[in-house]
């Protein structure tokens, strides 16, 4: 083989390696995500393969996900590189927001999510069917854990610099629509995967993160298309932030950058407002509502003083998504490696005049500011096509070998619930009278802003309520830091946990519901609800049952769902809740337990033992693909039709050596066998007894009549052909 073919192969791995990150989720409160091993989360590099990708909330509804890319880059001055003995005058590693070197730049060491408790098991019809079975699978229980769910991570850096990455998820109902991230970049001086360390200090470290959302997944990418699909990856993004000095009304103080789906240019050229993208072709709802953003709740002040900076972060940025620092890595270039240290300083006496690397102040007027200001739409204010994205810089720091700094950030989404979503987007189509609007029917009467004033016109109506986002993810980031601050650590009152076992098994007249006491040992423990919803795992669910509490009901771990209609598929989840002794009823999370598998009735069980069958009869291996299909897992299997509810299946061969014995306890008529012996052989060709008895008394509800008792029992001949 040659040279070139060797360093082409060579090639390929390393690029195979590069983006083989693992993944893992925080998906147990509405709002969910995935995550990257190395720390940031790439640009078209999520599960669903799509550039708009992650950040759902609420997680519950499909088509939510406002993540489009996430970068993190660590920059300091005047350093000699141990990799190639080069003094640089600025050395910049970079993770996103398209591309990271996880070979030899962000080296994954530790990855693990942690739980307060273990995954549930979910069941139904004896199948595992958790909602999230394969994403929430906990790699550590700690019952000590202040949230739900913590996701740790620890990176080496080429830099020297290892990063610890912990990730906090809260399924407090008033907690539930941000993450903690708690970050420390301690200077260890491992720069290699081998495990070499250097010692020397690091000059005017930054710490920089980028953030570019898609704010209109649903709108333009889904069926509706209700606003260009350049909306999608965020050209009409609007960008903001707040810092002491340059507050948010009734936060001041409070540091954090957002962001919003900005009315796009197409409004001149089409006779309506798209903000919020109203759905005006379905049923009216907001479509793009969302507000996301990043706050700041803690920056060390030096590695010898802990205290918060109120100064950092010392740069707020925006940057045209497509910029020529986005993609690739080159930390040993120079040239690239100045004009992003330059970006992340923001100092405009030395930044190279590129078009789409702005210069200001660091601490100047906001991409959004500026947009309104030129009265432009973002679309056509900022350059490139890609829009823009917002970032933040902290420092710059000295960090000697063995110190480290700690900055800690709340990421959250501030959008109207969903019932005032649909209720204003359906209010503005059916008085916005243009020709594609399905909804239209000129209805009348004033409608009311937040404050309660009526609306000068339709428009301001959608606006004033769509913008109250802002103030929701502005309350969410208050509630974070006080939860981080309070007492020295996390506060949020912890609610019960979830039963650690939900079965859900379908009968023939009702789909019985059975699941786990654990609950109760919680000290504070008050009782369970169980929801139900008819037809998709996404639609509405409704409360089917509730004991303890104030409902008079005993506390009990089973209950049955007789309203259930045959011909329809159904799922469930249980919660657990707590007395309100903190003030407020805490309930576990849904997503804990709700089930992604469908629960329909099935055959009725039977009353007379006369009636039961074994189906096929004869089983003929050779046969097997016309009695079942050709493709499904059912093919080796015989079914017993006619059951009662409770009885044992005894199988013997015909000479009377037992073969295996069936604990039939579904409340249904059906059961089957996969021909396998107890010891989990196969059966071979012959004739065979199956012997019925019933296990429980089988009454007439309505007259009280005992048709079958324990000890009845039947027998029935087939024959296996293998």
């Amino acid at each position: 083989m040659n040279i070139k073919k060797i360093l082409f192969l060579l090639l390929i791995l390393l690029t195979v390696i590069t983006f083989a990150g693992e993944k893992k989720y925080l998906q147990i409160t509405e709002l969910s995500n995935w995550f990257f091993s190395h720390g940031s989360e790439l640009e078209s590099e999520g599960p669903k393969d799509t550039q708009v990708d992650g950040l759902s909330y609420p997680q519950f509804r499909g088509f939510q996900d406002v993540q489009a890319a996430k970068g993190l880059w660590i920059g300091c001055k005047n350093y000699t590189d141990p990799i190639n003995s080069v003094t640089y005058d600025y050395k910049v590693i970079i993770n996103g927001p398209r591309r990271v070197d996880e070979v030899s730049s962000w080296m994954a060491q530790e990855f693990e999510l942690i739980g307060q408790f273990d995954q549930c098991e979910v069941l139904v019809n004896g199948v595992p069917a958790a909602r999230h079975i394969y994403t929430d699978q906990v790699d550590v229980v700690d019952p000590t854990l202040v949230a739900d769910r913590k996701l740790h991570a620890r990176i080496n850096t080429s830099l020297g610099i290892t990063v610890t990455r912990d990730i906090y998820a809260f399924s407090h109902e008033d907690h539930q629509n941000y993450f903690i991230y708690e970050y420390t970049f301690k200077h260890t001086g491992i720069y290699n995967p081998e495990g070499d360390v250097h010692t020397q200090t690091l000059n005017d470290v930054i710490f920089y993160w980028q953030w570019r959302y898609g704010l209109a997944y649903e709108a333009a990418d889904y069926d509706l298309s209700l606003v260009t699909r350049a909306a999608k990856w965020g050209e009409n993004q609007m960008n903001d932030w707040s810092y002491p000095g340059y507050d948010y009304p009734g936060y001041p103080g409070l540091r954090a950058v957002w962001s919003w789906n900005g009315t796009h240019s197409e409004r001149f050229t089409a006779p309506y407002d798209n903000l919020g993208a109203p759905d005006f072709k379905v049923d009216g709802h907001l479509a793009s509502p969302h507000i996301s953003g990043t706050g700041v709740i803690h920056a060390d002040k030096l590695t010898t003083d802990n205290s918060d900076d109120p100064n950092q972060p010392s740069t707020y940025r925006w940057l045209e998504s497509n910029a020529i620092v986005c993609y690739d890595s080159e930390e040993f270039n120079p040239n690239m490696m100045t004009l992003r240290y330059k970006h992340m300083e923001d100092n405009p006496g030395n930044i190279p005049t590129v078009a789409d690397v702005p210069t200001g102040e660091g601490r100047g007027v906001s991409h959004a500011n500026e947009v309104i200001a030129s009265g432009e739409t973002a679309d056509k204010w900022t350059p490139g096509s890609g829009g823009a994205s917002v970032g933040m810089g902290f420092g710059p720091y000295t960090i000697a070998h063995g110190d480290s700094i700690k900055i800690v950030l709340a990421e959250a989404i501030g959008v109207l619930d969903w019932e005032k979503r649909n209720e204003v987007g359906l209010n503005w189509c059916q008085r916005a009278n243009f020709s594609a609007n399905s909804l239209y029917t000129g209805a009348g009467g004033s409608l009311a802003l937040p404050g309660g004033n009526p609306a000068a016109d339709i428009d301001d109506y959608k606006r004033a309520w769509v913008m109250t986002g802002k103030d929701s993810l502005f309350m969410t980031f208050q509630r974070a830091i006080d939860n981080y601050n309070n007492n020295n650590g996390y506060t949020v009152a912890v609610p019960p946990p979830p039963p650690s076992r939900f079965s859900v098994l379908p009968g023939g007249d009702r789909v019985v519901l059975e699941w786990n006491y654990n609950p109760e040992t919680y000290p504070t423990f008050s009782g369970y609800r169980v929801y139900r919803a008819l037809q998709e795992p996404d639609s509405t669910y409704h409360l089917i049952f509730e004991c303890g509490g104030s409902t008079g009901i005993a506390v009990t771990n089973t209950c049955q769902d007789r309203s259930a209609i045959r011909g329809f598929s159904y799922y469930y989840y249980i919660e657990s809740y707590d007395n309100g002794s903190t003030g407020k009823e805490l309930v576990s999370s849904k997503f804990h337990t709700m089930t992604n598998e469908a629960a329909s009735l099935q055959r009725p069980a039977g009353t007379i033992l006369d009636d039961i069958r074994v189906v096929p009869n004869p089983y003929n291996r050779r046969a097997r693909t016309l009695q079942y299909g050709e493709t499904t897992a059912d093919k080796n299997k015989i079914n017993f039709y006619g059951l009662p509810p409770q009885c044992d299946i005894i199988i013997f061969s015909e000479r009377g050596d037992l073969v295996k014995t069936i604990n039939h306890t579904f409340p249904t008529g059906d059961e089957s066998w996969d021909l396998t012996t107890d010891t989990n052989q196969l059966i071979k060709t012959g004739i065979y007894i199956a012997r019925i008895v019933v296990t429980e008394d089988v009454m007439d509800e309505e007259s009280g009549v005992t048709l079958l008792r324990v000890g009845d029992a039947a027998n029935l001949k087939f024959i296996v052909i293998r």
